[in-house]
């Protein structure tokens, strides 16, 4: 019989594109806080139905047995999702083939969601948490799966129904599948140190970013949040390493079953089943992920910004991935055999302080910012305009968190919300 972790990385492998197809196009996958007045936690299945009426989509419910319950709506040029929290929504654009595209169609998705939010009397905030509503049972979305996650992991799995990410996906190859997951989940710290966001919250632990600082006690010895401990070294090492971790779930005869144990127990039976193993791989949230559905990788540390803000966290993804040589260049020269623990502290300090931790040497935000931008600007389409809000942090020393934070400690929590509030 042949070796599952072998044929399972060469299936995974064969689901990626050899070659680009242009320059890198890129998507979003941006989730959005919504609260009330008083700013607790609003709900999102309450906006669905309505988002419904804007636009021909294909409806999308949750897929345990008899279940009607509307959890997504897909279109043409974006698609809405209900989060595992009840008072997020999750707006997905792209892929496009700039940066200025994926703005217009951005923002003329956010706006039918800003417009219900408003007749419905709630806000829509550009942040990464909920600033009031602590994680609690009651918030979470009642999709079967969700419940089974509360099953296996416990508590700790409701930080997720808080949390507001903005991630984005870029296209790689085949052959870029480990450098390029490897380089994203180094640059976890630099991306957490200048867009940190969630700083007030319910579960408030003195973080900058809640929204790392709080996921890392899930299943901790296994690095499932943030960034992990070394490199993978290929595809079949990467198979290997999260084969041998907990399996949480599966889905059998078309409903999720906890599994709760090393998905290598199990691949005895299940053999070389990729579905199996990209579902697994689907619940390790780690800084950067391979998709195989798309052919991407996946950038996922930055909370929700600010929305003058809102096209910093693609742009600075899109310029990481498209100066990663250069980077990693300096990451060699500059940290050496010693880079991954030396990234690892940071990001334990960039998420607690934000920019007021200490870098890894002096000057080293500012010269991986600047690669970015210089790879923007060889893409030749002004996209590099994008980033100027992050060299404005770097020169107050302060993030988005950082500010958030301070209006909070000014004027308490209603000054906090209407900072934050998107306006219609």
């Amino acid at each position: 019989m042949s070796d599952p972790i072998q044929q399972i990385s060469n299936l995974f492998v064969a689901k990626f594109r050899e070659e680009l197809r242009g320059p890198r196009t890129i998507g979003r996958e941006a989730e959005y806080t919504i609260v009330k007045e008083n700013g607790e936690a609003a709900n999102a299945f309450d906006i669905l139905p309505k988002l419904r009426t804007t636009g021909n989509f294909k409806e999308l419910y949750d897929n345990a047995p008899n279940n009607k319950m509307l959890v997504g709506l897909e279109g043409e040029q974006a698609s809405y999702s209900t989060e595992v929290g009840l008072g997020t929504i999750e707006v997905i654009t792209g892929p496009c083939q700039n940066l200025f595209e994926l703005k217009e169609r951005h923002e003329n998705a956010v706006k039918p969601v800003l417009d219900i939010c408003k007749e419905l009397k709630l806000k829509v905030l550009g942040y990464g948490i909920q600033p009031k509503t602590p994680a609690i049972a009651t918030l979470m979305s009642p999709k079967q799966r969700y419940q089974i996650l509360l099953d296996v992991i416990g508590k700790d799995w409701l930080y997720f129904c808080i949390t507001s990410s903005d991630q984005a996906q870029v296209d790689i190859t085949r052959s870029e599948i480990i450098k390029l997951t490897n380089f994203g989940i180094l640059m976890a710290p630099v991306v957490i140190a200048v867009c940190a966001n969630s700083s007030v919250c319910g579960n408030d632990q003195g973080y900058i970013c809640h929204r790392e600082g709080l996921k890392k006690s899930i299943f901790p010895g296994e690095r499932r949040h943030g960034m992990i401990d070394r490199p993978y070294s290929d595809v079949p090492d990467f198979v290997t390493r999260l084969a041998e971790k907990t399996c949480l779930m599966l889905r059998k005869n078309g409903e999720y079953v906890a599994v709760n144990r090393p998905l290598i127990d199990v691949l005895g039976y299940l053999g070389a089943d990729l579905e199996s193993f990209l579902m697994h791989d689907h619940y390790f949230w780690n800084s950067a992920r391979a998709r195989a559905a798309h052919s991407t990788v996946e950038i996922r540390p930055a909370c929700q910004q600010p929305w003058k803000d809102h096209m910093v966290v693609s742009a600075l993804v899109l310029g990481l991935i498209e100066a990663a040589d250069e980077i990693q260049g300096l990451i060699d020269s500059e940290l050496g055999s010693e880079s991954w623990r030396i990234l690892n502290d940071y990001h334990n300090e960039a998420v607690k302080f934000g920019l007021a931790a200490k870098q890894p040497k002096p000057g080293f935000l500012l010269n991986v910012i600047s690669h970015s931008y210089n790879a923007l600007m060889k893409r030749g389409l002004g996209e590099e305009v994008f980033l100027k809000p992050i060299f404005d942090r770097l020169k107050e020393q302060l993030n988005p968190g950082q500010k958030a934070k301070k209006i909070f400690e000014a004027g308490g929590l209603k000054a906090l919300i209407d900072s934050l509030t998107i306006s219609a």
